[in-house]
């Protein structure tokens, strides 16, 4: 085995991760028909150019449509008898420059961006299917031996047809400013589909506008040809093309309807889908939200037809997802998939007449009613803009937290500390910081999408993602932002890429240091190193930001740069929700009570427990619901607190190792929910499911809410957070545990042990040295025993088990450290499966279950799976909670 052959075998296994068993198959298809197969990528190569160009056309060649005979019932009946005929297999090597560097020349190792890349390619399958095409040319062995038998021994050739695949692909690609963010993945799905040999021909065009018509652009490699096409062009009456529009629907062709023109274009001949670049919990935000959300199959008429594939005219609804008022008779209904294997299943199957579910998707008015829509929401919106003053900063962040996942708010804090701001840099941080996030290509979508980041130059086609830097729209938004990270981490961010760039300025970190000491010194080296879209100026402003927060011999460091740039000095003030503008908090007296056991002399008698109530103050802010009701969140400040449990007695390893969390700042519900408060949010418009006015088992306005699933909790906090325009959740369960402590380490926030005085539990347990108490059997009215924690918290203990927002996991092994719930992958909360945590215990529960530290799963429950001891608490606070 020869050099060039090992390394062969090792590019398929490094840049393809194939399997002994599929290489084996990839040079048995080599083999068989006598395909080249090119180890390393050749700049002027023919492969070069028949890869990017299937057709071998030149860009001013327009697509051509393949013109070659079908007979269906052929290709069924030599279906049985020869094998598909394989696949030409070119293997290429990815060029280190097919993703430059940015401006900071930052080597960032690559992670693939696209999910499950095989299992994708596997999912597209069943459209791997052959058509037989010209003269029976080829022997057909079988049918020849059989007749020579008939005949005893006199042979008479059996002639058959050729085959080859049947359908071609074209990706249409929307060249919108915000497509910068799929570049990637895009070209990896590229990539995928060409290997595995699924289409016959792919050919790549870019979507271009001009006047408000829609054009063709025919790209080959990186570059984009000159001439544009009609979307006619792609008009294939045979049937046999498939168009992909690849998108994420944001843009303002989309928004005006004028991309819809395309599916009543190709729709009638041809099979065309959106694949959606957004996940589908962010589609309705997407101009997709001007149709209606359906599931769609084939028409019945057509269910067994012989041709076994349909254009989209011939589409049915089968079921309607999300209602609209349009006209579903006369709509244009479109397939829509995520980059997700069982939607793109789900869709090949429908599209080749096997699906039994439905595929996901559309149903649009005509494109000139989504025209005079849009037209009558933009005077609309004027004539409201008109009497409205600008959005402000605070404005802008919170509508940004309201509508972006965990990790999209996360992510956007991250970058806060971040003095230089691109795609490169997001990557860097992804992976140090939140590595859960990497192959969630979408949360930088988000982030970069929500309106709180601008490019600091003009996006123009030709220029590459990665060398567009952006900045926060105002600095402002990002001093908001700044005030909800955590000082360590924000430090680190700032050595992370002070490291990078030193590396490529030739320098140590500390070298660097002191260079942005010396800016004529750092102006000089960067003119030298061609690094001129380096703004270190800039760099010096932010990382002044981040080391002021950090005080100490940080804040000396920061005055230097101040005074070596002349940076504007910077004051951060703490974040507190008693000094947000937003809320005007007011003060509330309670109790405070501490149990000391006393045992009696000479071991004679039994042990008293001496109850011992202090005065204290705290403040709350008072959300006004209607009807005289109010729901009062007490202020919970931040700080550093050890969650879990030592190895002590009455203990669970699911409560360990004890760890240190810093928590920042946040409002929590005084009390459990109760039924009074449940009704009124039960009432208001249903966001994504269905609330039961009155599902508790034990009746009561002042009474825990009970009975009500995960699902529900976080539906109610959605409502909740819709009416108060305040952004309302489920406590993360390090939220939990700080509250329920309230600066105590015993194992209740009463001390060493409990009594039923003070909580409702099963009163015929003890804990530690007291006493039975009397059990209940049903929950109690909220704030009854007329005690609360340090924070002005109660029913901590006992009454119900109180659902967290985090998935459950087994111990503390790998959990966050600054107060945020830890999900699993899945971040989309309807879309969770697993087991949640519940905290505090219940009226059902033994002392030991109710301990500050104890934790228990509990399926999130769909209907039909109740507990009559699971509540839950609300909270309010800034993005990393929520």
């Amino acid at each position: 085995m020869n050099a060039q052959f090992d390394q062969f075998i090792t590019t398929l296994e490094k840049e393809l991760n194939l399997t002994g068993t599929e290489i084996a198959e990839v040079l048995w298809l080599a083999q068989q028909t006598c395909t080249p197969i090119s180890v390393e990528k050749k700049p002027n190569s023919s492969l070069e150019t028949n890869k990017d160009n299937p057709n071998n056309q030149s860009e001013n060649t327009p697509p051509q449509i393949p013109n070659k005979p079908q007979k269906p019932e052929q290709m069924r009946g030599n279906s049985e008898q020869e094998p598909p005929p394989p696949v030409p297999v070119a293997v290429i090597t990815k060029s280190p420059n097919d993703y430059p560097d940015s401006g900071l020349s930052i080597n960032i190792p690559d992670v693939s961006s696209l999910p499950y890349p095989r299992k994708i390619a596997k999912a597209l399958h069943p459209l791997i299917q052959y058509i037989a095409y010209g003269k029976p040319v080829l022997l057909n062995e079988k049918a020849t031996v059989e007749l020579m038998a008939e005949l005893n021994g006199i042979c008479i050739p059996i002639l058959q047809q050729r085959t080859e695949l049947k359908f071609d692909l074209v990706f249409v690609i929307d060249k919108s400013d915000s497509m910068i963010f799929w570049q990637r993945i895009i070209k990896e799905l590229q990539q995928i589909l060409k290997h595995y040999g699924i289409f016959r021909h792919i050919q790549t065009l870019g979507i271009s506008q001009d006047k408000g018509n829609i054009y063709l652009k025919q790209e080959i490699g990186k570059k984009i040809g000159k001439k544009i096409y009609s979307p006619q062009k792609l008009i294939d009456p045979s049937g046999h093309r498939i168009i992909f529009i690849v998108s994420d629907c944001v843009s303002e062709i989309w928004r005006n309807g004028t991309a819809f023109n395309l599916f009543n274009i190709w729709g009638k001949y041809n099979t065309v889908a959106i694949v959606q670049m957004l996940p589908e919990r962010m589609w309705l935000r997407t101009a997709l939200s001007s149709g209606a959300m359906v599931q769609l199959n084939i028409a019945n008429s057509l269910a067994n037809s012989a041709n076994n594939t349909v254009a989209n005219r011939n589409l049915s609804i089968k079921k309607i997802l999300i209602w609209d008022d349009i006209n579903f008779h006369k709509s244009i209904k479109v397939p829509v998939f995520s980059l997700t294997p069982d939607s793109i299943e789900t869709w090949g199957k429908m599209i080749i007449g096997k699906g039994t579910t439905g595929a996901g998707g559309f149903a649009f008015p005509d494109s000139d009613i989504i025209k005079q829509q849009t037209q009558t929401e933009e005077n609309e919106l004027e004539n409201e803009l008109e009497n409205i003053s600008p959005i402000t900063n605070q404005q802008r962040v919170y509508q940004f937290r309201m509508s972006s996942s965990p990790l999209a708010r996360n992510l956007a804090s991250l970058l806060a500390s971040a003095p230089v701001i691109n795609l490169p840099i997001v990557r860097l941080i992804q992976k140090n910081f939140l590595p859960q996030s990497e192959k969630l290509v979408h949360i930088i979508a988000e982030v970069f999408l929500g309106g709180i980041l601008k490019p600091t130059q003009e996006i123009t086609p030709g220029k590459h993602p990665d060398d567009i830097e952006y900045r926060f729209v105002n600095e402002e938004v990002r001093d908001i932002f700044l005030k909800d990270s955590l000082r360590i981490t924000s430090l680190e961010i700032v050595d992370k890429i002070s490291e990078y760039i030193a590396k490529k300025l030739g320098e140590s970190v500390k070298e660097f240091q002191a260079l942005l000491k010396n800016p004529q010194e750092l102006k000089h080296i960067q003119q030298e190193k061609n690094l001129s879209g380096l703004n270190f100026e800039y760099f010096a402003t932010i990382t002044t930001k981040v080391l002021k927060r950090l005080g100490g011999q940080y804040r000396t460091l920061a005055n230097e740069l101040e005074k070596a740039w002349k940076v504007t000095p910077i004051t951060l003030e703490e974040f507190s929700f008693t000094t947000a503008t937003i809320l005007t908090t007011k003060t509330f007296d309670f109790e405070v009570a501490t149990i000391e056991p006393e045992k009696p002399l000479f071991g004679m008698g039994k042990t008293q427990l001496n109850i011992k109530r202090q005065p204290q103050k705290a403040e709350y802010f008072p959300e006004e619901l209607g009807d005289n009701l109010t729901l009062a969140m007490v202020s919970i400040p931040g700080g550093t607190f050890m969650m879990g449990s030592p190895k002590e007695q009455d203990s669970y390893d699911s409560e360990r190792p004890q760890h240190s969390v810093t928590v920042p700042p946040f409002l929590m519900g005084k009390y459990p929910i109760t039924q009074a408060q449940w009704r009124f949010v039960a009432q208001l418009p249903q966001i994504n499911r269905q609330l039961e006015l009155d599902p508790s088992a034990f009746k009561g306005d002042n009474r825990p809410v009970e009975q009500v699933s995960w699902y529900d909790a976080v539906e109610f906090c959605l409502r909740l957070s819709q009416y108060t325009d305040r952004p309302y959740s489920l406590p993360s369960e390090a939220q939990w545990e700080y509250a329920c402590r309230a600066g105590t380490t015993t194992p209740f926030h009463f001390g060493e042990t409990i009594t039923t005085d003070l909580a409702n539990y099963d009163g015929n347990y003890t804990y530690g040295n007291g006493v039975k108490g009397v059990y209940r059997e049903k929950t109690t009215e909220v704030g009854s025993f007329k005690v609360a924690n340090n924070f002005g918290l109660y029913d901590m203990h006992g009454n119900v088990w109180e659902w967290c927002l985090d998935d459950w996991h087994n111990n503390y092994e790998g959990s966050p450290t600054d107060g945020r719930p830890w999900f699993d992958d899945n971040t989309t909360l309807f879309d969770k499966t697993k087991t949640a945590v519940v905290r505090g215990g219940s009226w059902n529960d033994i002392p030991v279950i109710c301990r500050s530290a104890s934790r228990n799963p509990d399926v999130r429950a769909g209907r039909g799976h109740f507990d009559n001891y699971i509540g839950f608490r609300v909270v309010c606070g800034v993005g990393r909670t929520l």
